[in-house]
């Protein structure tokens, strides 16, 4: 596929498929960077370019895809020759009924229906995970770190945050009630050494995943992580995404943020937004894609290296199936929790 065919792609059309209301080639400048009162976004048909005369902005009918979605050059390319069926052989697609951007999209929907993992894994084991939780309440100390973390306490009891502080008396407890071959079945336990034992084995917080009332997975966030991974997630099930079932209960055409780990979803969800979170892009899977086809979708990822990857990896699997998503810049460095902290200090500080 030579780039000069992409580039002949009428770029009114691409406009119009970024949901870009276009009126005699001029239009208000869907870059959102500035104050567009008066259309300064302008495209030109004979050259195939567009410019915003307001931010600056212009280029190609690549250049605009990239900046309107906020991805790099070659994930432009690959969306616009997924968009336009450059590509047909691994895509099937169909017409998604949503917000003005997705009324002209085509989204594509995989034939594999694994869907409900996305709100819970194989195996899960709804009576252990509930007794995991009432065997380790939240303590004062878990509850002062995640309020210092900017966590209402109407937040955390919502959330039904648990704290295990004493794992091999809760351990012996579960053994007792379930049996080993139970726990290893649910993920509760693993195999070391030839020998069962907790996932966890110091104190930790327990972030439990809720689907209808019910508990359906867990992940801990260990207390002291100096040494070995700060997340530990249940041994040998897949990681659905937290807070999933939101995407049954909101509007059409709603606003959802993907976040990456539990804390920055729950700092989302603190501050009014409909957010979900993956457990990494790893874990996300092709079909849950159609999940979003209603709604406006924005990636919120770390800005350090390894979120600015993640989130261009997610922005390609989502192009690959034709859903427009956009790309939040926070600072540098920074991720979701450290940024609404610093605006509800600035905000504290005006009053």
């Amino acid at each position: 596929m030579k780039l000069d065919q992409i580039k002949g792609i009428p770029i009114i059309d691409v406009a119009k498929l970024l949901g870009i209301c276009v009126k005699n080639n001029k239009s208000r400048c869907p870059l959102g960077t500035h104050e567009d009162k008066i259309p300064s976004f302008s495209i030109k048909e004979d050259t195939n370019t567009w410019k915003c005369f307001g931010c600056n902005e212009g280029g190609s009918n690549i250049d605009l895809v990239a900046k309107v979605l906020n991805i790099g050059f070659n994930e432009a390319v690959e969306w616009l020759m997924c968009s336009y069926n450059m590509d047909s052989s691994k895509l099937k697609r169909k017409a998604v009924k949503g917000s003005n951007v997705q009324q002209k999209k085509l989204f594509y929907r995989t034939e594999t229906y694994d869907i409900q993992s996305a709100f819970y894994p194989k195996g899960s084991d709804n009576d252990i995970y509930e007794k995991l939780l009432e065997l380790c309440p939240i303590t004062k100390k878990g509850t002062d770190y995640l309020e210092k973390r900017g966590f209402s306490a109407e937040l955390i009891k919502n959330a039904r945050i648990g704290e295990l502080e004493a794992p091999k008396e809760t351990w012996a407890k579960l053994i007792t009630l379930y049996g080993v071959k139970r726990l290893l079945n649910c993920g509760i336990a693993k195999k070391k050494d030839n020998k069962a034992t907790l996932v966890w084995w110091d104190r930790s917080i327990l972030f439990p995943f809720l689907y209808q009332e019910k508990v359906v997975y867990i992940q801990g966030r260990r207390f002291n992580h100096t040494k070995g991974p700060k997340y530990i997630n249940l041994s040998g099930l897949s990681k659905p995404m937290y807070n999933s079932e939101v995407l049954k209960k909101i509007k059409i055409r709603s606003k959802v943020l993907i976040l990456e780990g539990v804390p920055d979803t729950l700092a989302a969800i603190g501050n009014g937004y409909n957010a979900v979170g993956i457990l990494g892009v790893g874990s996300f899977r092709d079909s849950w894609i159609s999940l979003f086809a209603d709604y406006n979708i924005i990636i919120v990822f770390d800005m350090d290296e390894a979120g600015k990857k993640g989130a261009s990896k997610l922005t390609t699997l989502f192009s690959k199936g034709g859903k427009i998503v956009r790309v939040a810049k926070l600072n540098e460095g920074q991720d979701l929790e450290e940024y609404l902290r610093s605006k509800k200090r600035r905000h504290n500080a005006t009053k």
